[in-house]
């Protein structure tokens, strides 16, 4: 640390300018980071949440009837059975949660990326995926898993008992009956997750950024770059981190099993295509979300960017 304040203070009398430029970056870019991943994860959760929903609907009650069912088909099934509004049970859980976590994804992340910087203020591609991996964690442990076991138990519970009205009263009954670590069930197999998806999502998307650069030239992405480029990123986390999420789904159900009886019961009762089972919901849903998130979070950063020339 203290050679990194000693490198940081020969480049002040070198060139005060930029010193200025590295101040704002470690004291603004993590408030800009929060803000704007807050109204990216909002935007997302709201846009692809019936896409979310029939993920973890796949994942609770896949068989083999269900497995070459299409997304659409899915859907028009399920709002034929129990109406458009079956699509969104949880929704208020999903979008809170979404706002907050990547919020806090974005500041925990821009303040990682900062911290790991070289001497010369460059990244590398193990410096995305670092800091991706403890923004997972840190959101996992922080929001997404109370966020995630709310909205999975609510659309458990919309298949069978419906002993739950509402958000708030998910959270109150399964506080009654099972306290804090109601709340938190699924917390190891959540963290894991996140900080899987954190170092592949951020590191694949970064790298295919930095590609982008090379090929185009270092002009500002579009909107539409970086959307496409989020969604690649997206394709990519899906691939490796499925399992993860299967687990983490079983794990988080009202039935609750334990981590290593849900992958024991996804093994043996589906096989190892099980641990991929609702990756075609979350496919979609994750190249769409990962679009979103990475094109509003990096528009509302170029609206709110301080200048310092």
């Amino acid at each position: 640390m203290h050679m990194h304040n000693s490198l940081q203070s020969d480049r002040l009398a070198q060139n005060p300018s930029l010193d200025k430029t590295l101040l704002i970056s470690s004291t603004i870019a993590p408030i800009i980071g929060l803000v704007s991943g807050a109204l990216a994860g909002g935007i997302e959760a709201s846009v692809t949440y019936p896409l979310d929903f029939a993920k973890t609907q796949a994942q609770l009650r896949f068989n083999r009837r269900w497995r070459h069912i299409d997304t659409t088909t899915f859907i028009r099934r399920t709002v034929a059975a129990d109406g458009v509004s079956a699509l969104y049970t949880g929704l208020g859980s999903a979008v809170y949660g979404s706002a907050l976590k990547v919020g806090l994804r974005y500041l925990v992340f821009d303040g990682t990326v900062h911290a790991l910087k070289d001497h010369n203020g460059k990244s590398g591609n193990l410096d995305y995926a670092a800091a991706g991996i403890t923004a997972g964690v840190v959101e996992s442990i922080v929001i997404a898993t109370p966020s995630e076991r709310i909205k999975t138990a609510m659309i458990d519970d919309s298949n069978g008992a419906k002993r739950f009205r509402s958000t708030t009263d998910a959270v109150h009954q399964i506080f009654r009956a099972e306290g804090v670590s109601g709340i938190y069930r699924g917390l190891v197999s959540t963290t894991c997750k996140y900080a899987g998806t954190g170092a592949v999502k951020m590191g694949s998307y970064y790298f295919f950024a930095k590609q982008h650069a090379n090929f185009v030239g270092n002009s500002s992405k579009s909107v539409q770059d970086t959307f496409v480029l989020g969604a690649a990123a997206g394709v990519v986390t899906v691939c490796v981190t499925q399992p993860l999420d299967v687990v983490k789904t079983r794990r988080q159900s009202t039935q609750g099993d334990t981590l290593l009886v849900a992958a024991r019961n996804v093994l043996h009762g589906q096989g190892v295509a099980g641990f991929w089972s609702g990756s075609l919901f979350r496919l979609g849903r994750m190249s769409v979300s990962s679009g979103i998130v990475m094109s509003v979070h990096e528009k509302v950063v170029d609206l709110l960017r301080v200048d310092v020339r």
